[in-house]
């Protein structure tokens, strides 16, 4: 039932240990603990019901709850809910406040969204220090800086995501945050996006941002070359994603409590301040049914037929939702201000896994209409019986407090009749009793949690059928059972066995849409692009998303990372698509030419003097790269020789020199120093410097830096100053260390 790569999973995260760090309990084990301390939710005379169905469901992997439920119920620590969302005021009391509170909820399991818009811009004045600001962008890393050091639960760091609103005068520096790799290592960034900012795109319009505390103009810029700043900065990396505030605010169901600004790390929760959310997904894949055919012919599963189990979706739903109200009840909050938002609307986010695995089972292609039909009526379905169990149980328990400003919901076109799904019967009833939780269904990414089941995850496309899953503490391999055993019997898959690369981005943005009609709250969902994508491709595809109603987007092109969490194995299993040739071709060096042109320049270097960089060109172009340093002789030196005939082995094979240089620069030892106004911060640094010197190559210099004349090193730590204002400020900000002049 548990694979061998989910029970790893399940003993380096899940189960329970000792105070030695020996494990204690297996699947059998947590499925007990955690059944037995949700149940305490209900009422005495019901819990032995609520534990038996809660442990088979669990134990049978029909539905799992969020991490941080699996982690902690039973346990001491308690606080079950993974998603949270704190405001963040502009004061520096204020921001290191919420840094205090955010710190206490990475500490008990969970993670945190914040919207950093209420700060000022930077350069603007602080009264009390007769300072300048630093910014949103500086407090966000100081934020990711605490992160590192805080395991969340014990088990694993805490996540963030930061907003900044698209008319927050310092939103290019946003954009820009994460352009180098590695960067803000604990955030995810999205731009908050209007409905007024992306008509003015479309319109080519002028667009202004706004200085929030002077209230006022501060920039007029064009709407469509800033949303072309954000399309290449996704095309690039993947980062930021983008939200569409107004469209989540079109359906806030409380709007009377507050506007949403916030979601949590994933961007599936949109959340009001200091509101949390406990997650959980049903396991579609165990709701499909086979039987013996001879009619049918062969499928993906053998001599069956196959259908779905729509009265058994029905029941997994109401007991789904029973439970995770009751961890609501039994959930131990990290401190008052959350609780009190918490229990004040009683959100729950109930999702699905195994949707592409489903399909697959049904011979359904992913990209196809049949497929959004079957989402379609999908989610109706899980919705429509999510909103009758919540209005049952707030007829057994009572309504969440805010119930008297719920906003009605919209009314859908429904793909049912009406003796299978009466909407009528559920608006008098809601009406007449209430509802327990103002919102009840979100789409989570169920990273960890379908891995343990053994499925694909939440709604989106198989990646491939064979791929690298790259986790923060564990690196495997994963086979897609389906694919793998239908190829042990049939040399081809079927047409319908296709990846998330093979889709194009419109199917993916289609099915998310089509999800997003009838969910409370958000979607995790990936718009997966293959390497060659364009810049048009990601432009058009969030036009689409914002005009078929998702709540957001998070698009990456396949590549666009050196680390990936989901890798492509080089080996993938045949199927019966065409497959481009690799070439296995190796690439020898062209010969030395006997006379070539050279010049040599000298450059300081921290810790080894001087380093001697000679480039020579033949009619080609450059070819070989000689590099010495000051001293002769010893390790370093034999490296510094080493590198430099790597370089022009690279160079006499066709390698461009620019792309050596992007990998050469920036390297950094444990001394720089400084050379006609660039930082020179190793060996590997002065020799990227030198090509772009000798090369006449634009100097692609960070202007982050200290002018000249100052020290370019913290006396502190080591790290690079940079220039704020009069002062000299470390960059890295564990360090704090700052002189001004």
């Amino acid at each position: 039932m548990i694979s061998e790569n989910a029970l790893e999973i399940l003993k380096k995260r899940y189960f329970a240990k000792d105070k030695e760090g020996n494990i204690i309990e297996d699947w059998e084990g947590l499925c007990n603990r955690v059944s037995s301390s949700i149940s305490q939710g209900t009422s005495e005379n019901n819990r032995d019901e609520y534990k038996q169905k809660f442990y088979d469901m669990m134990h049978n992997l029909d539905f799992l709850p969020g991490s941080p439920t699996l982690f902690n119920a039973g346990l001491k620590l308690g606080q079950l809910s993974a998603c949270f969302v704190l405001p963040i005021e502009d004061s520096m009391e204020g921001i290191f406040e919420t840094l205090k509170k955010a710190a206490l909820v990475f500490a008990s399991g969970g993670g945190c969204g914040y919207n950093f818009s209420n700060l000022r811009k930077k350069g603007s004045p602080v009264t009390r220090t007769f300072g300048e600001s630093s910014g949103p962008v500086s407090f966000i890393s100081a934020y990711d800086a605490s992160t590192e050091v805080i395991k969340a639960g014990g088990r694993r760091k805490g996540a963030n995501m930061g907003i900044l609103n698209i008319d927050h005068p310092d939103i290019v520096e946003f954009i820009d945050a994460k352009q180098e790799e590695g960067k803000l290592s604990n955030f995810n960034l999205s731009v908050s996006i209007t409905d007024e900012f992306m008509n003015a795109v479309i319109d080519d319009k002028d667009f202004y941002l706004i200085d929030s505390r002077l209230k006022k103009v501060d920039q007029t810029v064009k709407a469509r070359d800033l949303f072309n700043k954000i399309v290449e900065r996704l095309h690039n990396n993947g980062e930021p994603g983008i939200i569409f505030i107004d469209t989540i605010n079109n359906t806030n169901p409380l709007p009377e409590l507050g506007r949403i600004e916030a979601t949590n790390p994933c961007s599936e929760q949109p959340l009001l301040p200091y509101e949390s959310c406990n997650l959980g997904s049903i396991n579609l894949v165990k709701l499909v049914r086979m039987s013996r055919s001879k009619t049918d012919g062969l499928n993906v599963i053998g001599e069956y037929s196959t259908s779905f189990d729509w009265e058994g979706l029905a029941n997994i739903v109401k007991w789904s939702v029973r439970f995770l109200d009751c961890v609501i009840s039994v959930n131990k909050l990290p401190f008052k201000e959350i609780e009190d938002a918490t229990l004040r609307t009683r959100k729950i986010g109930l999702g699905v896994m195994g949707f592409a695995d489903t399909l697959l089972l049904l011979g359904i292609k992913y990209d196809s209409d049949d497929a959004l039909v079957f989402a379609d009526k999908l989610m109706e379905f899980i919705t429509y019986y999510s909103r009758l169990e919540s209005s049952e149980l707030a007829k057994e328990l009572g309504s969440f407090p805010a119930f008297e400003k719920l906003t009605p919901f919209k009314r859908l076109d429904s793909l049912w009749d009406v003796e299978t799904l009466d909407w009528n019967m559920l608006d008098i009833q809601i009406r007449d009793c209430g509802l327990r939780n103002a919102c009840i269904t979100t789409i989570a990414p169920t990273g960890s949690i379908s891995l343990i089941a053994g499925v694909s995850s939440a709604i989106e496309p198989n990646f491939q059928w064979k791929y690298t899953y790259n986790r923060v503490d564990q690196t495997f391999t994963e086979y897609h059972h389906l694919a793998k055993g239908y190829l042990d019997n049939n040399k081809e898959l079927p047409d319908y066995f296709v990846t998330a690369l093979e889709i194009k981005p419109e199917w993916h943005i289609k099915m998310q849409a089509t999800f997003q009609k009838w969910i409370d709250s958000g979607i995790s969902k990936t718009i997966n692009l293959p390497n060659n994508a364009t810049k048009e491709d990601v432009y058009n595809s969030i036009i689409l998303a914002w005009k078929l109603g998702c709540k957001g987007t998070t698009l990456y092109r396949t590549g666009s990372r050196e680390k990936e969490v989901l890798v492509i194995d080089k080996e993938v299993l045949v199927i019966d698509k065409p497959k481009e040739e690799i070439s296995t071709t190796k690439i020898h060096p062209r010969k030395r030419p006997e006379i070539t042109i050279g010049k040599t320049i000298k450059v300081p270097v921290g810790n080894c003097g001087h380093l001697y960089v000679t480039v020579n060109s033949d009619e080609k172009g450059p070819c070989e790269v000689f590099v010495k340093l000051g001293k002769s002789g010893g390790c370093v030196s034999s490296h510094a020789e080493s590198l430099g005939r790597i370089i022009s082995a690279a160079l006499r094979s066709g390698v461009d020199v620019t792309e050596l240089i992007e990998q050469l620069k920036n390297i950094r030892c444990s001394k720089v120093t400084f050379h006609n106004g660039t930082t020179i911060k190793s060996c590997s640094d002065g020799i990227a410097y030198a090509l772009r010197k000798i090369l006449n190559i634009d100097d692609f210099q960070d202007d982050s830096v200290i002018s000249i004349g100052d020290n370019p090193e913290c006396p502190e730590c080591g790290s690079d100053l940079k220039r704020e204002g009069k002062c000299s400020t470390c960059t890295d900000p564990t360090c704090g260390y700052s002189k001004c002049a």
